[in-house]
């Protein structure tokens, strides 16, 4: 079906997305058919996470960047993540929707940003041991806990978060 099952998250139509090493696949619950996504913006993807927001947008990361789907809309849309001084983002390993509808970004040897949602504006922290993020956790306090690729494991405080300066 599609090579190494290994992110999964369900729509409001209770169908299930299935993110894999070689694109998206879904399961419609209620007739039980697992059909691969066909939609050019998706296809042949390695899916690296899968989250759902408060509006019941699926979001993807994945080594082309990170793609959305809109929870009435059955097409997916890559997220321009470039600035004037990047090109955009590929290798997009992981993703976490913070507290306050943010959404943070980790990118091989690229480092951490955060997706200002209702901006549509990146941010990067990229300095220092950021620039090997890797995983991403939130804690119930609101702190951002980042694991890097041979760094260590970081807290970024929750104010930190709110006020953008990080002093870790």
């Amino acid at each position: 079906l599609g090579g190494f099952l290994d992110f999964k998250i369900k729509d409001k139509h209770h169908c299930l997305y299935i993110g894999t090493e070689r694109g998206l696949l879904k399961l419609d619950k209620n007739t039980g058919v697992i059909s691969r996504i066909h939609d050019q913006a998706v296809d042949q993807i390695n899916v690296t996470d899968l989250v759902k927001d408060s509006s019941g947008r699926i979001w993807i990361s994945s080594d082309k960047g990170v793609f959305r789907k809109d929870a009435d809309k059955d097409e997916f849309v890559k997220i321009d993540l470039s600035s004037a001084n990047r090109k955009s983002l590929t290798d997009v390993i992981d993703l976490l929707l913070d507290d306050s509808g943010n959404l943070w970004i980790t990118s091989w040897n690229t480092g951490l940003f955060k997706y200002v949602l209702q901006e549509g504006k990146l941010y990067s922290y990229t300095s220092g041991d950021m620039s090997e993020a890797y995983v991403l956790h939130q804690d119930r306090k609101g702190n951002l806990w980042v694991g890097t690729w041979g760094r260590g494991l970081l807290r970024v405080g929750r104010e930190e978060i709110l006020n953008g300066t990080f002093s870790y």
